[in-house]
């Protein structure tokens, strides 16, 4: 907190679930949904901004979801663990109703070429599945739709602000809005004409999936992307997406059908219980979608594989288990290049060292705000982007502060171990995650066990 002339730093969005590392530079964050708490937060401004202590005071009293981190104090263990801390458990802010929250219906349009250029639609908010490595499950769950006529007049509304030429419908699993296919049905009949495409984002493949490509627009093909995770049925029900191949494959027939040219697909590396096979499993199920493009067009179809490295993420079932070693990451995106070599995938990897450092500040806690600092002293900016990002900086920078990444990154923790996140409540327990974590462990052993067994 700065004088009591000082601008009050709010922040909020999915980083406010795991603020520690930044927390240090923020008055106030909000825990969840923002529409209704940042406008009860203006008005405590306009009361007391004069009073910036009983401002703080009030608005970590009356705000829902408001974390004021200059009203808590940490304790470390000798082995650098949390031993304490002090401050009461915040709950997550939760817009009960979505069709009666704010929504921006005069977007601002950019002059410069940005990657969301087109209207950005929420139909629902929360997800039905619990795939055990997703953060934004844990983070946006209780699960809420906003009606069909509201969103058809926001879609209208927008349009004429903006002349966007394509409607995207988000949201972490647009394909189990219950009214998709009326949706989609009613917005193709208001915007073909005009040349507006309706889109849908990365979908989760079931035996309903295959319905959706004949009811996406046809004035151009957007892409058709599905994210599986897993390369093989049994992998996927590790990790809780049980994407079967049937449904899988018949969905992409069914988008070759329609037109679409080629299908993005997305995988993950680096759980804990993956072997080789799983890893060959990813691009053997690529060559078989590729394979079905053959079928329905006459030749094999370019499918667009990107892979990302697991990041233990807080409020996750793999929140306890550390990152897989730098080198193992470099050594599976070496295999998977090598085995797409001479086919129609086309292979796109993160860089393994920059997950490793947002694997660091996943978990991270305060200790890591003096590695902000540094880095930016050491000329650090737009680490996102590859041209900037510099490992080897952050690892000067981690040296100079006194940190080990690989205490955040790599390292396992226990029930029983203080997390930084443990104060701030989004609605699944360290006790119930821990449970998941183990039965996905047993899951892995079992599969141990059977492949063994049909060995011997």
């Amino acid at each position: 907190t700065g004088p009591p002339a000082a601008p009050l730093v709010l922040g909020g969005g999915v980083n406010a679930s795991y603020p520690e590392p930044f927390a240090d530079f923020f008055d106030v964050l909000i825990l969840g949904d923002g529409e209704d708490a940042f406008p009860m937060v203006i008005d405590l401004v306009k009361d007391l901004k004069k009073d910036r202590g009983a401002l703080l005071k009030a608005i970590a009293e009356k705000v829902p979801g408001a974390y004021v981190p200059s009203h808590y104090t940490w304790t470390h263990n000798p082995d650098g663990t949390l031993a304490s801390w002090t401050g009461n458990v915040v709950k997550k802010a939760v817009v009960a109703d979505l069709s009666q929250a704010y929504f921006p219906m005069r977007p601002i349009v950019p002059l410069a070429e940005v990657v969301h250029d087109r209207i950005n639609l929420e139909i629902m908010r929360g997800c039905p599945h619990r795939c055990r490595f997703c953060h934004a499950v844990s983070f946006k769950n209780k699960l809420r739709f906003r009606p069909v006529d509201q969103l058809v007049q926001q879609a209208e509304a927008i349009y004429a602000a903006t002349g966007y030429d394509e409607i995207a419908l988000t949201s972490l699993s647009s394909g189990d809005y219950p009214d998709i296919h009326e949706l989609m049905t009613r917005l193709n009949a208001r915007f073909k004409q005009r040349r507006v495409s309706v889109s849908l984002p990365s979908l989760r493949v079931d035996d309903k999936l295959a319905e959706l490509p004949a009811l996406m627009t046809s004035v151009r093909k957007g892409g058709f992307t599905i994210a599986p995770e897993g390369g093989s049925e049994e992998f996927r029900k590790i990790i809780r997406k049980p994407i079967l191949d049937k449904d899988l494959l018949a969905t992409v027939q069914a988008a070759f059908k329609e037109g679409w040219n080629h299908v993005k697909m997305y995988f993950m590396i680096g759980f804990p219980m993956e072997k080789d096979s799983d890893v060959d499993a990813i691009i053997d199920t690529a060559r078989r979608v590729s394979r079905v493009g053959k079928d329905v067009r006459g030749h094999n179809a370019d499918v667009n594989v990107t892979i990302s490295p697991l990041i233990p993420k807080p409020h996750t079932a793999f929140q306890f288990c550390g990152q897989r070693e730098l080198g193992y990451v470099q050594d599976v995106e070496r295999r998977l290049a090598a085995l797409a070599r001479g086919s129609r995938i086309h292979l796109k990897s993160h860089d393994p060292k920059k997950s490793y450092i947002e694997g660091v500040f996943s978990r991270g806690d305060r200790r890591l705000s003096a590695a902000l600092v540094e880095a930016r002293k050491q000329g650090g900016r737009f680490d996102e982007w590859n041209e900037f990002f510099d490992f080897n900086r952050w690892m000067k920078v981690f040296d100079k502060v006194g940190v080990d990444p690989d205490f955040y990154a790599r390292r396992e923790v226990t029930l029983s171990e203080h997390l930084p996140w443990d104060h701030l409540d989004v609605g699944r327990s360290k006790q119930v995650l821990w449970t998941d974590y183990q039965a996905a462990l047993q899951s892995a052993r079992d599969r141990e066990i059977r492949n063994a067994e049909k060995a011997s």
